[in-house]
């Protein structure tokens, strides 16, 4: 045994961390999550008091608690505005104020995802003309930040996860439309995701303290895919076709000399995800596709066309029209070649032949005999 077999080895006792999986929301799939100008306008809708009261009271509360937890101060709303992108005198925009125009209070938002900060702070603070007492300033952050010296005393860094944390520990309301706990659930994974990105989970930790194992492990694969293509190739060479197809999991066999559009393709998938298991199509493109019903006809009483499944995977550009799954064994899969010859022989090559004489009338295609 070579000292790399004994470290797979070695690595395949080790206990896998399970695998992580996000909850990937609407922000993600339109590739916005990470804009601070979206993130505030879903706050805000939240926050807006005209959309759904109690909502609105509920993250004005947990955040009116986040300050007086970290500041021992109390901002107190009876009715208030929110107001996105709010101009400033020197023509800033704040990304998110809750300001009541009666009590003359206040709470400024600058909300950060991934920018770094380079805003004047200052000229947010002056933006109210209020008493300091009944304004606050929050920089909200991904993860613990500093405050600037000169608005330290007047704004608190709160974190996302930890205003959404408080949101979720006080309670949703009861009596929200089904819609709009769908809304906060994405956004709250939204939330959770970004949060996340950052932080080394198992996963990442089990690849850093074994990546040497790994990467023999990843050489292995290739090699793995190695021996299938060449064994593929093999096929094809036999047949007196050729190989096509880019991706790792499946390849078509095919008669480039005459540009067939009918064909074999080899699903190997399986063998690859640990199961010996291999699956045979005749494969049909193109115009080929709508010769399939007259096809159908033609080899109705061909006793290998009755026991093959039919018409798998299809679009508009092809069509799985035959195949078959097979399973093998170990020492199938070292001859995986002659494997798949002798079921091409035994179960599709009368299927393919009839399938090209129909769907290329007169055209000469040689047909080789192979002997597995």
């Amino acid at each position: 045994m070579t000292e790399t077999d004994t470290e797979l080895i070695e690595l395949l006792k080790l206990v896998l961390p399970e695998e992580t999986i996000d909850n990937v929301g609407f922000l993600e799939i339109a590739g916005m999550a990470h804009y601070e100008n979206v993130n505030s306008r879903i706050y805000a809708y939240f926050l807006n008091e005209e959309n759904y009261t109690e909502l609105a009271s509920l993250f004005v509360n947990s955040l009116q608690q986040l300050v007086k937890e970290k500041m021992s101060k109390e901002i107190v709303f009876e009715r208030f505005a929110v107001v996105t992108e709010d101009l400033t005198r020197k023509n800033n925009r704040i990304d998110i104020t809750l300001n009541d125009i009666d009590n003359e209070t206040a709470i400024i938002i600058e909300n950060k995802i991934y920018h770094y900060l380079n805003n004047d702070l200052v000229d947010y603070w002056n933006h109210f003309n209020y008493k300091d007492d009944n304004k606050i300033g929050v920089l909200l952050t991904l993860y613990p930040h500093d405050i600037p010296s000169e608005v330290q005393g007047k704004f608190i860094n709160v974190t996302h996860s930890e205003w959404v944390n408080k949101i979720q520990s006080n309670g949703l309301p009861s009596k929200l439309p089904v819609k709009v706990y769908n809304y906060l659930n994405d956004f709250f994974n939204t939330i959770d995701n970004l949060t996340q990105s950052n932080i080394m989970n198992e996963q990442a930790r089990f690849y850093f303290d074994h990546s040497t194992k790994v990467q023999l492990a990843k050489k292995t694969y290739a090699e793995a895919i190695k021996f299938i293509e060449s064994q593929i190739s093999q096929i094809a060479s036999t047949i007196g076709w050729q190989v096509h197809g880019k991706y790792d999991d499946w390849k078509n066999i095919w008669d480039k000399t005459n540009n067939l559009n009918t064909f074999y393709t080899l699903w190997y998938k399986p063998l690859l995800d640990g199961e010996l298991k291999i699956t045979i199509i005749i494969e049909l493109h193109a115009d080929d596709i709508q010769k399939i019903p007259e096809l159908d006809k033609v080899l109705k009483d061909n006793e290998n066309f009755q026991k093959l499944k039919k018409h798998g995977s299809s679009n508009k550009y092809f069509t799985h029209y035959v195949y078959q799954e097979y399973t093998m064994t170990i020492s199938d899969l070292e001859n995986l070649a002659k494997f798949v010859l002798h079921r091409i022989e035994e179960d599709f090559e009368d299927v393919m032949k009839i399938a090209i004489q129909h769907n290329y009338p007169g055209k000469e295609v040689e047909y080789l005999t192979y002997n597995v």
